[in-house]
């Protein structure tokens, strides 16, 4: 159980800073301990992957999942192949999106909620990362008619009830007492959020004149309020998973981690918040757009923009007949 763990920890960012041992190394070593007894997988859990940003003009190439969500599943479905070499049941990563959570606070509509996490899952299936599960707001919650058959009947029955669903969460686990403004001068995993909400919000906001009109202080602090919510009913109802995290965190009940691996220690863009770059060597980076235009083209798949690839006489294959394809620079990448 504690080499399992230690590969877990690893692939947290305060390991690669060098600043000492995970501080819940000991509080989840029983959570595999007993797994492993059992013969089970080892089940890890991340809440994440809600949306693309709806600045669509300054930091995402469109709604959909591009390379970004590719390479960060990837990574996901990595770390669990790791743990497989040193324990024949291998691992789950469960990945719980929160999109619902938050995006009527930044007016993405609950459609284009659904069709991301939609299209998430067959990324995942398409490349054969067997090791990632997904799950929505209302199975967390259990809610009654989640588990509707068919697409078209689960995603209407969806749209019919999420503003219900939301509002379940909060009344269920949110917490009446919570003092946003006490808990950001307090609880430094609070201030860590915050910090990084309200940075990210100034610029998710930025790209539509109607979201300009909202306060991203205001916004963020609505987000922690419901996230606290969210992270409780997490709690309550994941018991025995390993919760991973996308923000920084002190690392007491929770690991760190990056999803698209690149300067060591730092948590990066998101894959949802940006756009991924690959450059002449082949390695990746996650940047906004319009740092990277004059110097990458865009590139596409199945005509929906995809990636930035270095301009280079590498790629320039039209003197014979040929040019490179997507899943040759998917390979160079990872």
């Amino acid at each position: 159980a504690a080499q399992i763990l230690s590969i877990i920890e690893s692939y947290g960012v305060h390991f690669e800073r060098g600043i000492g041992s995970w501080d819940a190394f000991d509080k989840f070593l029983p959570v595999v301990a007993k797994q492993v007894e059992r013969n089970e997988r080892v089940r890890l859990l991340l809440p994440g992957f809600p949306f693309k940003s709806p600045n669509s003009k300054d930091l995402v190439l469109g709604t959909m999942p591009d390379l970004g969500e590719e390479l960060a599943l990837a990574h996901l479905n990595g770390l669990c192949e790791n743990i497989s070499t040193v324990y024949g049941q291998g691992a789950e990563v469960q990945i719980c999106s929160d999109g619902v959570v938050y995006n009527d606070l930044v007016g993405v509509p609950d459609e284009t909620v659904w069709d991301y996490g939609e299209a998430l899952r067959e990324v995942a299936v398409r490349n054969g990362l067997h090791n990632i599960t997904f799950i929505r707001l209302s199975d967390l919650l259990d809610h009654p008619g989640h588990h509707y058959d068919g697409r078209e009947s689960a995603k209407a029955y969806y749209a019919q009830h999420v503003p219900r669903i939301r509002r379940e969460l909060v009344y269920r686990y949110g917490d009446p007492d919570f003092d946003v403004e006490l808990a950001i001068k307090s609880d430094k995993d609070v201030a860590l959020t915050y910090s990084t909400c309200d940075a990210v919000l100034t610029k998710d906001l930025a790209g539509n004149d109607r979201n300009q009109s909202m306060f991203p202080e205001a916004v963020a602090q609505s987000m922690l309020i419901r996230g606290k919510a969210h992270g409780t009913a997490l709690q309550a109802n994941r018991r025995d998973f390993i919760r991973l995290s996308i923000h920084d965190s002190v690392g007491k009940g929770k690991l760190s981690v990056s999803l698209i691996p690149h300067e060591r220690g730092s948590i990066g863009l998101m894959p949802w918040r940006s756009s991924v770059a690959i450059d002449a060597d082949g390695s990746y980076r996650t940047v906004y757009p319009d740092d990277v235009r004059d110097t990458h083209d865009l590139i596409r798949k199945n005509g929906q923009p995809y990636f930035f690839r270095i301009k280079s006489d590498l790629f320039d294959w039209s003197s014979s007949g040929l040019a490179p394809s997507i899943s040759n620079i998917f390979t160079l990448a990872v």
